[in-house]
């Protein structure tokens, strides 16, 4: 009975966080033996949580279409906490920052996900094909962010063009009435920001 609850407790994280630098040496050292009441305990631990998690491990599609269902359930919770609650959400959960989900995804696989099966592959190699599709996953995750990164570059890029253009319009009607030259310099601009949004958008 205390097997089975310690396994239902072992899906925190909290409780894999308390584990898992004990696990690792026990796995870095080699000095785990598993006719050790202890050692059992940990290990069958360590199992709830890589069952848990292992979204990250399925193929990057699989991977992708879970990882956005997560978001939506994380939003909504957002939405309530901001809306009812008038609390500040944390990021993971703030819809405003959705932004930076590719980033967070990878840093959830880079320092919880990848550390415990590799640790698990070195244990017994049969966990290897679980780490490998954690960093094939997480190495998808950061081309994303670097793509996203590349991309809010472009479009700032664009603006500063739309700003220049503008204040060159500007100075060129600078006799006329300034109503006028409101006008024409609004004009350049979001012309210049809609040609600049086209080119992101290529």
């Amino acid at each position: 009975m205390n097997a089975l609850k310690n396994s239902i407790l072992a899906t925190d994280l909290s409780t894999y966080f308390g584990n898992r630098a004990q696990f690792f040496n026990l796995i870095s050292t080699k000095t785990y033996s598993w006719s050790s009441e202890e050692h059992r305990d940990i290990l069958r631990s360590i199992l709830m949580t890589s069952a848990d998690i292992a979204a990250s491990t399925k193929p990057w599609d699989i991977q992708y279409q879970i990882s956005l269902l997560v978001k939506d359930e994380f939003f909504s919770q957002g939405d309530k906490e901001r809306n009812e609650l008038k609390l500040q959400p944390k990021a993971m959960m703030d819809r405003n920052k959705s932004h930076e989900w590719p980033l967070m995804q990878y840093k959830w696989m880079n320092d919880v996900c990848y550390p415990l099966y590799d640790a698990l592959s070195n244990m017994n190699p049969k966990f290897e094909i679980l780490r490998k599709g954690v960093q094939e996953n997480r190495d998808k995750w950061w081309q994303l962010y670097e793509l996203s990164n590349t991309s809010d570059e472009t479009y700032s890029n664009s603006e500063k063009t739309s700003n220049s253009t503008s204040e060159m319009s500007c100075s060129n009607v600078s006799e006329t009435r300034s109503d006028n030259i409101n006008d024409t310099c609004s004009d350049v601009s979001e012309t210049a920001c809609d040609m600049g949004e086209r080119e992101v958008q290529k």
